[in-house]
């Protein structure tokens, strides 16, 4: 039997701004914004390769950002 994965996006909506708040390395609560078509659309996470000639970071530029509720 195969299984079939279905994807139904509700009032799919396109946002400008998101908030990401997060606990720091002393346990505070921070918030950072990524402003999409601003300065502040520039991300940077870590590219998860442990081989000594790999960056560890991986750059990017948000250029859209969606906010969905998904069923399946």
């Amino acid at each position: 039997m195969e299984k079939r994965v279905e994807l139904l996006i509700l009032q799919n909506q396109i946002h400008t701004v998101c908030h990401i708040n997060y606990t720091t390395y002393d346990v505070q609560h921070a918030q950072d914004t990524i402003h999409v078509g601003k300065g502040q659309c520039n991300i940077m996470l870590p590219s998860g390769d442990d081989s000594m000639d790999s960056h560890p970071y991986w750059y990017a530029r948000v250029i859209h950002i969606f906010h969905v509720n998904l069923m399946h």
